[in-house]
């Protein structure tokens, strides 16, 4: 079944490189690039979400409204899986807060700790 499946991926990177008018390997070496960025260490799962929630209900009278908000947002703009988004430059995460930084690092720690779950 795994070799069916090894030339049947093979046989659709040789025709995606006939249609794009490119070679096998560079074909090949974009969709590494494309599957490297989306599916990332700390890609978030089901498992880590529900941990994540519970934790940011356990923090939200620390952090106060606007924190939270930072904090949701700073995660999410790390999970966004479109190649040219998912590499935020440093600087917009230089510029947050420490508590703010390591708040969503905690998060991002919690999706690496789940990451082989649903």
């Amino acid at each position: 079944m795994a070799r069916e499946f090894q030339r049947a991926y093979c046989t659709l990177l040789a025709i995606a490189a006939r249609q794009s008018a490119q070679s096998e390997t560079d074909v090949l070496r974009a969709v590494a690039r494309r599957s490297a960025t989306i599916n990332r260490y700390d890609r978030i799962t089901g498992d880590s979400i529900d941990f994540i929630a519970a934790r940011l209900i356990r923090k939200h009278k620390q952090l106060g409204a606007q924190q939270l908000y930072r904090v949701i947002d700073g995660f999410v703009h790390r999970q966004d899986l479109r190649p040219p988004a998912a590499a935020r430059e440093p600087s917009s995460r230089e510029s947050e807060p420490p508590k703010i930084r390591q708040t969503v690092d905690g998060l991002l720690a919690v999706v690496g700790l789940y990451r082989e779950g649903l």
